[in-house]
C-alpha cells in the first residue's frame, strides 16, 4: 500500500513539474532565508544556469543575472526591492505586484510585471514566497501607442486630412469624417457593417478587424488596392491603420480605423522603378560597349608596352655599340695627347641621355605590367638619406650647393623596398640640385606621422609656375624644357616617383613657388600590403 501511495506522489509530482515547465513566465521559489529552493526552465533560462545550479542559491546572486541584468538596480547590496518585499509578505502575507522597466543596448524598453505573493505549509504558516516575471513588453508598448492615440482622437478627426471611421465592438461603423468620402466615395456610409465591405473582404482584413475588436491588437497594411466609387471606377492605394478605443476599465470599446491615400506614391514609385528598369538596360548595353572599348584598349596598351620593350631592346644594343667606339676612339685620342673634339662630347652626353631614357621606359613599362618586383623589408629612413644626401654631396659640390639635414626622429622604420625609395629620393634630390642655382641649399628630413612616417626634400630653387604643378608627374612633361634638355634630363623621373610612392601605398605632395623654391614630401605608410599579404 505504501508502494502504490509513493507511486502516486511520484506521478502527480512529475505531472506538476512538467506543469511548471511549461509556463512561459519565469517562476522561482524564495525561502525565509532568501535562497531560491525551486524554479522553472524559464526562469533557468534567462538566467542562463542550470536548474540544479540555482536551486540553494542567494537570490541576490541569481536574480541580477535574469534576461540580461533586470533587477541590477534592485538586488545590490543586499538591500534588494526583492529581498524587502519578500520579507514583507513573510511577515504580513500581502502580495506585493510592480513593473520593472529596462532599456536594452538598442535603446529600446522593456517592461516586466513581477508578481510576488506568500506560500503557506498545511498549517497555515508562511515559509516561501514565490516570485513570478511575466514579460510585458508588447502589451505595454501597444497601450503607450494606443493611449498617446488616443489623446490625439478628437483632434484628428476634426482636423486631419486621412478619412476616419470609428467602430463599435460589432464592427458597425458609428461615424466618418468628410474627407473618407473623397477617398472612397460611398463604399463606407454610416451604419454600415466594416466586415460587410468589398475593400476589407478582398484585402483580407476582416480576421485583423475581429482580433482588434476582440483583444485591441492593433494593425496597418498599406497599399491596399481600391476601386473607387465613381464613374471611372478609379484605381486607389490606400494605407490602412487600425487601433481599438479603450473604454474607462481599459476594456475595447471599438476602434478607430483610418485610411490614407497612397495612389500617388504607388505610382510615382512604379514610374521610378520602369525608369530604373530602363536605366538598367541601358546601363548593360553601355557596359557591354564599355566592355568592348576596354578590350580594344587593353590590346592597344598591351602593344604599346610591348613595342616599348622592344624598341627599348633593341635600341640599347646599336646604342651599347656606339658607346664602346666612341669611348675606344676617345681613349685612342687621349694616347697621342690630342684635344678630344667636342662634337664627340656632346655625342657621349646624348648616348648617356637616350640610354637613361631608355631605362626609365624600362622601368615605366615593366611598372604598367605590375612586373617590377616591390620587396618588403624594413628601412631606416634616417639612414636612407644619408645614403642619398652623401652619394650627391659632389654633384652639389660642383655648384657650390649646401645639403642640410634637419634633425630627424631616430629609429624612424618602414617597410619597403630600398632600392626602389632610393632610386626615388635620388630623382628628386638630382632635381633639386639641377634646379637650384649656384650657392643655394637643400635641405633634407624625416618625420614621424601617426600613420605614415615622412621625407621631406625642400630647396631654394627656382621654383615651379602654379599652373605646371598639376603635370609634374605625367610621362615627358618637363617645365623648361629648353633647361631640362641641357641638364640631360628625360622627363619620366617623376613618373617613376609617382609610380614608387604609389606601390609603397604612399604618395608624393609638392608646395613650390616660382623664383622661392620647391619642397618635396614622400609619405609612406609604415607598413603596406603587397598582393594581399604583408
Amino acid at each position: 500500500m505504501t508502494s502504490i501511495f509513493k507511486k502516486t506522489i511520484d506521478k502527480f509530482r512529475n505531472q506538476y513539474e512538467q506543469i511548471f515547465d511549461t509556463i512561459q513566465d519565469g517562476i522561482c521559489v524564495i525561502n525565509k532565508n532568501r535562497r531560491i529552493v525551486n524554479c522553472n526552465k524559464t526562469f533557468a533560462l534567462e538566467v542562463n544556469m542550470p536548474t540544479e545550479e540555482i536551486i540553494g542559491k542567494k537570490c541576490n546572486e541569481i536574480l541580477p543575472k535574469y534576461d540580461d541584468n533586470l533587477f541590477k538596480l534592485h538586488c545590490k547590496n543586499q538591500q534588494c526591492e526583492i529581498e524587502c518585499q519578500s520579507s514583507k509578505i513573510i511577515n504580513n502575507e500581502i502580495p506585493k505586484s510592480f513593473i520593472l522597466e529596462k532599456i536594452d543596448k538598442n535603446n529600446k524598453k522593456h517592461y516586466h510585471r513581477i508578481n510576488i505573493f506568500p506560500a503557506k505549509d498545511n498549517k497555515g504558516n508562511i515559509f516561501q514566497t514565490v516570485l513570478i516575471i511575466k514579460d510585458i513588453t508588447e502589451r505595454e508598448t501597444a497601450l503607450k501607442k494606443i493611449k498617446k492615440i488616443n489623446k490625439f482622437n478628437s483632434l484628428i478627426l476634426d482636423n486631419a486630412p486621412v478619412s476616419i471611421m470609428t467602430l463599435n465592438k460589432k464592427g458597425d461603423i458609428t461615424s466618418v469624417n468628410k474627407y473618407i468620402k473623397q477617398i472612397t466615395g460611398s463604399e463606407f456610409p454610416k451604419n454600415s457593417n466594416i466586415f460587410k465591405t468589398h475593400l476589407i473582404q478582398k484585402e483580407g482584413l476582416i480576421k485583423n478587424y475581429k482580433k482588434l475588436l476582440t483583444n485591441g491588437t492593433p494593425f496597418s497594411k498599406d497599399n491596399c488596392v481600391y476601386h473607387k466609387h465613381d464613374a471611372n471606377k478609379t484605381k486607389k492605394y490606400l494605407n490602412i491603420v487600425a487601433v481599438p478605443l479603450l473604454s474607462g476599465n481599459k476594456k475595447v470599446d471599438g476602434a478607430l480605423s483610418m485610411a490614407v491615400d497612397n495612389t500617388e506614391s504607388v505610382l510615382t514609385k512604379e514610374k521610378i522603378e520602369e525608369l530604373n528598369r530602363d536605366l538598367e538596360r541601358k546601363v548593360i548595353h553601355r557596359t557591354k560597349q564599355l566592355d568592348n572599348v576596354n578590350k580594344k584598349l587593353k590590346t592597344v596598351l598591351e602593344l604599346k608596352s610591348k613595342f616599348i620593350s622592344d624598341a627599348s631592346h633593341e635600341l640599347r644594343t646599336p646604342l651599347t655599340i656606339i658607346q664602346g667606339n666612341l669611348d675606344l676612339t676617345i681613349q685612342e685620342i687621349l694616347n697621342k695627347n690630342r684635344k678630344v673634339p667636342e662634337m664627340f662630347t656632346l655625342i657621349n652626353k646624348e648616348i648617356k641621355r637616350m640610354t637613361g631614357i631608355l631605362s626609365d621606359l624600362t622601368t615605366l613599362t615593366n611598372a604598367d605590367a605590375d612586373s617590377e618586383i616591390i620587396n618588403n623589408e624594413d628601412i631606416n629612413l634616417e639612414s636612407l638619406i644619408n645614403t642619398v644626401g652623401n652619394a650627391l654631396t659632389a654633384v652639389a659640390n660642383k655648384k657650390n650647393i649646401e645639403i642640410k639635414y634637419r634633425k630627424s626622429p631616430k629609429n624612424l622604420i618602414v617597410k619597403g623596398d630600398e632600392v626602389q625609395l632610393e632610386k626615388l629620393l635620388f630623382n628628386i634630390m638630382r632635381n633639386s640640385i639641377k634646379y637650384t642655382d649656384k650657392n643655394g641649399w637643400i635641405k633634407f628630413w624625416t618625420e614621424r606621422g601617426d600613420s605614415e612616417a615622412r621625407i621631406v626634400i625642400k630647396d631654394n630653387g627656382i621654383g615651379i609656375p602654379e599652373s605646371d604643378l598639376p603635370y609634374i608627374f605625367e610621362r615627358f612633361y618637363r617645365v623648361d624644357k629648353a633647361r631640362s634638355r641641357s641638364e640631360g634630363g628625360t622627363g619620366l623621373g617623376l613618373s617613376i616617383c609617382k609610380w614608387i610612392a604609389e606601390a609603397h601605398k604612399g604618395y608624393i605632395s609638392v608646395e613650390s613657388k616660382q623664383d622661392i623654391g620647391s619642397k618635396f614630401t614622400l609619405h609612406l605608410p609604415y607598413n603596406f600590403r603587397k598582393h594581399g599579404i604583408l
